[in-house]
C-alpha cells in the first residue's frame, strides 16, 4: 500500500477514508468521528480498548493534503508544531452555520423581555444594525445534592448570531438593569469577535475587558453576578398571609 496516497491538490474525503489514511503505518487503529461542533473543533483521545479516537469538525474532511500529513505526523511523533498546524487550519476555515428556526426563539419571559432589553442596549452602546438575535435558554434544572458554584448567565454563538440568556434570570428577584448588563456583555462579544493566538481563540481580551468596564455601575453588577446565583438556586419563598394583607 502507498504510504502517502494523498494527491497534491485539495480533496474531499469521507470519514472512513480519513480513518484509513491515519491508521496506515501505525501500530494501532485510528477511528474518526465527524461532528459539527463549532466550539470544540478537534480532540484526540486514547480508547480504553486500544487505539485512538479523533473527533473533528466536518471541515477537516476538506483539508489540504499538507494539513492531513501534519495530523498523521503528530500521531506518529506527537510534535506540537504539527498539531498547531492542524488547529490553525480548522480555526481559519469557514464552518457551515445551522440556522436557528425563529419558532424556537423565546425572548418574552414571565418578568423580563429580552428583545426590549437588547434594543435598549443597542441604542445606548452599539450604533448601527444589530447582528444577532436573542432568546431565553433552556432550563437545566437545579443540581441535586450539591451547591451550584456558578451560573453561565449568558452565551453568544457567532455562527447562528444568537445570544442565549439563562432562564434563571427571568425572576422577580433579578433587576432589569442586571439582565441588561449580561445582554451588554454578550452583545460586546458579537461586536468584537475573538482573537486568535496560536491554536487558541481568546474572547475576553484586554480590549474586551476595558470596554466592559465602561458600562454604568460595572462594579455593582460584577458583585451581583458573584452572589445572585445563590439566591436563584433556591425557590422564591412563599408569602405569608400576613405579608399579603399588608399590600392592601
Amino acid at each position: 500500500m502507498n504510504a502517502d496516497p494523498l494527491p497534491p491538490e485539495r480533496l474531499q474525503l469521507s470519514a472512513r477514508e480519513l480513518a484509513d489514511y491515519l491508521s496506515s503505518g501505525l501500530d494501532h487503529p485510528v477511528s474518526v468521528v465527524i461532528t459539527h461542533n463549532r466550539i470544540s473543533l478537534i480532540r484526540l483521545r486514547q480508547k480504553p480498548e486500544g487505539g485512538s479516537e479523533l473527533r473533528a469538525h466536518a471541515c477537516l474532511l476538506q483539508a489540504p493534503p499538507e494539513t492531513l500529513r501534519a495530523l498523521k505526523r503528530f500521531l506518529i511523533s506527537h510534535r506540537r508544531a504539527d498539531w498547531r498546524a492542524v488547529c490553525a487550519f480548522l480555526q481559519t476555515t469557514p464552518r457551515e452555520s445551522r440556522p436557528v428556526p425563529a419558532a424556537t426563539l423565546r425572548s418574552a419571559g414571565n418578568f423580563h423581555d429580552l428583545q426590549a432589553i437588547l434594543d435598549d442596549v443597542n441604542t445606548s452602546f452599539f450604533p448601527g444594525p444589530c447582528p444577532c438575535r436573542i432568546t431565553w435558554g433552556r432550563s437545566a434544572g437545579r443540581p441535586r445534592g450539591r451547591t451550584r458554584r456558578h451560573i453561565a448567565y449568558g452565551s453568544y454563538h457567532r455562527d447562528p448570531g444568537l445570544i442565549r440568556i439563562h432562564p434563571l434570570l427571568d425572576d422577580t428577584r433579578v433587576p432589569r438593569d442586571f439582565v441588561a448588563f449580561i445582554v451588554f456583555h454578550e452583545r460586546l462579544h458579537a461586536s468584537l469577535g475573538a482573537e486568535t493566538r496560536g491554536s487558541r481563540q481568546w474572547h475576553h481580551t484586554a480590549r474586551f475587558r476595558s470596554m466592559e468596564r465602561q458600562y454604568p455601575e460595572y462594579d455593582r453588577h460584577q458583585k451581583l453576578a458573584q452572589t445572585l446565583f445563590r439566591s436563584l438556586d433556591k425557590p422564591e419563598p412563599k408569602r405569608k398571609w400576613s405579608d399579603v394583607l399588608r399590600l392592601f
